[in-house]
């Protein structure tokens, strides 16, 4: 059925994936297939400077600045990402006393978790 839905074009696509004679009867295959070809290609030279760019508005939650920043450090190739997630989020946060709260805190133990708790916590004590 999905070699009908995905129509000749969608089926010279599948053509050019050397599929096992095992592999072409799963359809999990398939569809993971369709999806690499569908993806949007990303150099991750451009997201590593997407992130060190990234600001918080003034209107975000810590929790909508970090959703962003999560989904542009997917496509960077560091092994560490809440490592890097972190000093990103050092550097971006618009707010001084937080900033000056985590730097004092920040240690090797401490995690984005633990950041982000901190983070939360001012804004709500904001609010």
């Amino acid at each position: 059925m999905l070699c009908l839905w995905v129509g000749e074009d969608g089926r010279d696509i599948r053509d050019g994936w050397a599929l096992t004679e095992a592999n072409s009867k799963i359809l999990a295959s398939h569809w993971r297939g369709f999806e690499n070809y569908a993806k949007p290609k990303s150099s991750f030279r451009v997201s590593i400077f997407q992130l060190r760019a990234i600001k918080q508005e003034q209107n975000d939650t810590i929790d909508a600045f970090i959703t962003r920043a999560r989904i542009i450090a997917n496509d960077c190739v560091y092994t560490g990402k809440d490592e890097q997630l972190m000093d990103t989020l050092f550097a971006v946060l618009h707010n001084d006393s937080i900033r000056r709260k985590l730097i004092a805190k920040k240690t090797k133990q401490t995690t984005l978790d633990q950041a982000l708790a901190i983070v939360r916590a001012h804004e709500g004590t904001e609010r």
